[in-house]
């Protein structure tokens, strides 16, 4: 009876995230993402950065399709759990390469690939975590132990990003970048406190 009580519960909560999830997470659909200087190309100082968050999404996509793809008797703990790990070692890589990064002042500078980029990789990373929700939901019990375990470890990975992105989160982008971050940030402590839940519903220790 705890199990079924605990299961709709998150259900809905798991429906609400995907009602508010972004439309796309195509760059080119975020017609809003511009920047007061929009147009005049001045990005350069930009670009390395752009490719560092660039690369990691399209790392990421066709792992994020591998994902969606696991259903019925292919959705095993030991196959969730190894594309959960190449993921996390994506985002994981991006972030220490973003903290590499050198400095860049944004006064002046055309924000608007920066913007989108970051759009579509948090757009991608939102459709990730939310995938994982009704796969643990899916596992229940079977989710206990390593399933667990890597997606702790790549909920970890998505702090550490979302706290690189947000120091280009400026006035200019926030209207953008804001809610799409806000999201990402809710379905973080969702899957958290189900995979955290786990042990408690099925009596693990």
């Amino acid at each position: 009876m705890r199990v079924l009580s605990f299961i709709p519960a998150f259900l809905l909560a798991a429906a609400s995230f995907v009602a508010a999830a972004p439309a796309s997470g195509t760059p080119a659909d975020v017609p809003s993402c511009a920047s007061p200087t929009d147009g005049n190309g001045n990005d350069a100082a930009l670009q390395p950065v752009i490719s560092i968050i660039a690369n990691a999404t399209s790392y990421i996509q066709p792992l994020s399709g591998q994902l969606a793809n696991l259903q019925g008797d292919s959705c095993t703990p030991d196959a969730v759990s190894g594309i959960v790990v190449q993921i996390t070692a994506v985002v994981s890589t991006c972030v220490l390469q973003l903290q590499a990064a050198a400095k860049v002042d944004l006064n002046g500078l055309d924000l608007t690939s920066l913007c989108a980029t970051i759009y579509g990789l948090l757009t991608l990373v939102f459709t990730v975590l939310n995938t994982l929700v009704a796969i643990v939901l899916f596992l229940a019990g079977n989710a206990v132990g390593t399933v667990q375990t890597v997606i702790i470890n790549l909920l970890h990975a998505v702090t550490d990003l979302v706290g690189c992105l947000n120091i280009f989160v400026v006035a200019a982008v926030s209207g953008v970048l804001g809610p799409v971050i806000s999201l990402v940030c809710g379905v973080v402590d969702l899957l958290l406190s189900i995979v955290v839940g786990l042990n408690v519903v099925f009596g693990v220790n």
